[in-house]
């Protein structure tokens, strides 16, 4: 769950990066609904070029900033754009009026210009186990009925079992049959596909598990009836015999 935590927290920290999104100078780029931002090129110390800024999150009032030059900075973890000699306008559709300011250099904060959220809630593959049994009721208005946490737990603690299964799926593939000197190519192939069986089966069940919990008896059923089935080939007279020793007494 941390790792899955942690992966996701990247994920959105890439997908929000003001980096990824002011890299493509030349094409208008969606900071959000009804926010654009376009720079013509890029210049000297990662400076930017012909800033365009246009925000009609509120249609009542349309603001437009254009800047001749700008630079992304860091100020204390919030990333914040200087852009320098532009010009910003404001126009009110109710009145009709146009407002516009002339600059020589204006501080925007990308983090309050975009309002964002910075609380998410975590999916159920994020949350830990005591989180799993006891969701929120913020989380299930979220995330979905109390099912889907059910779901994931038992996913949980079924898939550690397919471990053990596919080590004793490869260890009967192997190990299980007479020697043969054509090699074992075929017992090999066919270890492989149980073992993409076996998988392909428990994420299926593990999908439907969440919207029904009858289900989870199988889900376990799955990741351990390959490990009582390789045991049994290991256990029985399907083991090839051990090579001959050479004697080296009488």
């Amino acid at each position: 769950p941390a790792a899955n935590r942690n992966l996701v927290l990247l994920q959105y920290k890439m997908r929000d990066s003001y980096a990824v999104f002011l890299s493509h100078p030349g094409s208008f780029n969606d900071l959000a609904e009804g926010l654009t931002f376009y720079a013509n090129k890029r210049g000297q110390n990662g400076s930017l070029q012909g800033i365009l800024i246009h925000d009609v999150r509120r249609p009542e009032m349309g603001v437009t900033t254009m800047a001749a030059t700008g630079q992304v900075v860091d100020s204390g973890g919030q990333p914040r754009m200087i852009i320098f000699n532009g010009r910003r306008q404001e126009f009110d559709r109710t009145t009709g009026r146009l407002s516009e300011l002339a600059f020589d250099q204006y501080v925007l904060d990308l983090d309050a210009l975009r309002n964002t959220s910075s609380r998410r809630l975590p999916d159920p593959r994020e949350q830990t186990v005591i989180e799993l049994l006891n969701p929120s009721p913020e989380m299930i208005r979220a995330r979905g009925p109390v099912s889907r946490f059910w779901g994931e737990l038992h996913s949980r603690c079924a898939t550690p079992f397919l471990s053990f299964s596919y080590a004793m799926i490869a260890l009967a593939s192997v190990l299980a049959g007479a020697f043969t000197r054509h090699g074992m190519t075929g017992r090999i192939l066919m270890g492989a596909g149980a073992i993409i069986v076996t998988q392909t089966t428990f994420m299926t069940l593990s999908g439907k598990v969440s919207s029904a919990s009858e289900l989870a008896f199988s889900l376990y059923a799955v990741a351990l009836l390959p490990a009582f089935f390789g045991m049994a080939f290991l256990s029985g007279d399907f083991l090839p015999p051990r090579p001959l020793l050479p004697r080296f007494f009488p």
